[in-house]
């Protein structure tokens, strides 16, 4: 049993601090992050409304504004990362010539398992909307954005798929998360800057549908003008955005154009 533990203790250390650079074996298999979504979505749609049902609603301000203000630093850190890597590619003219014998791998691998590990740690925002018992805004939208993009991200990295778009779409995902947390970090501290906040809401929901728009017509243009080769699972990326984009742009049909009308 000990040396059970030991083996099971050695694998998260391996899987969390290893400095290999070999991420595509280091990631595991699609159990584990299937396993993970699949509790995750039981827990917050099934069990915690269970658990919560009898008791009051949780006052999370000052650990929501923590928890909002680490994502915020930790995806402006990746933001950031991408994009002086993709400055870099442009100014020595290789932004359609990806080498894969120079410190591409390296660099890139490592900026995407930091976005993978934060997708883990953005579940906790769910958790949160539970324990508060705010329990709408466990949407399907919600809910589908948080866990497939894990299985997507794990499917990037397991096939080292991660050409220019995947730069791209990682750079501006973790832009608008830095947004869209700020705008979660000021709502927590409630009273008149929350009713502030609130009335910008929509311009977070457009951030968050442009952000789409921009990667897929930069994937379309890498395609058309042969400038990358796109394999079978940047083709699941391609859809996966797109289904978000349209679940998106119906939120924000939904919540502000029959507002206006």
């Amino acid at each position: 049993m000990a040396h059970m533990i030991s083996k099971k203790y050695d694998a998260v250390q391996h899987f969390l601090f290893s400095t290999e650079a070999d991420y595509a074996d280091r990631i595991g298999r699609i159990h584990y992050p299937l396993a993970i979504v699949f509790a995750y979505l039981l827990i917050v749609k099934v069990l915690g409304p269970l658990i919560m049902k009898p008791l009051k609603p949780f006052k999370l301000n000052g650990l929501l504004i923590a928890f909002n203000v680490v994502i915020i630093f930790w995806n402006a850190y990746i933001s950031y990362s991408i994009f002086s890597y993709l400055y870099g590619a442009v100014k020595e003219g290789r932004l359609c010539s990806v080498n894969t014998t120079d410190e591409y791998y390296n660099n890139i691998y490592r900026i995407m398992w930091s976005f993978y590990l934060s997708k883990y740690v953005d579940l906790l925002d769910t958790f949160f909307f539970v324990l508060r018992k705010k329990q709408r805004q466990v949407s399907f939208l919600h809910v589908f954005h948080h866990s497939s993009v894990i299985v997507i991200v794990w499917g990037l990295i397991r096939t080292m798929s991660t050409g220019h778009y995947t730069c791209v779409a990682v750079g501006f995902n973790s832009f608008v998360h830095v947004c869209t947390y700020s705008y979660y970090a000021l709502s927590a501290y409630g009273g008149k800057m929350q009713d502030i906040m609130h009335s910008k809401k929509i311009y977070i929901t457009f951030l968050q549908v442009l952000q789409f728009w921009i990667v897929l017509a930069y994937m379309m243009w890498t395609k058309v003008s042969g400038c990358e080769v796109i394999n079978v699972w940047n083709v699941v990326l391609a859809v996966f955005l797109l289904s978000l984009m349209l679940l998106f742009a119906d939120f924000y049909a939904k919540n502000y154009r029959k507002k206006k009308e």
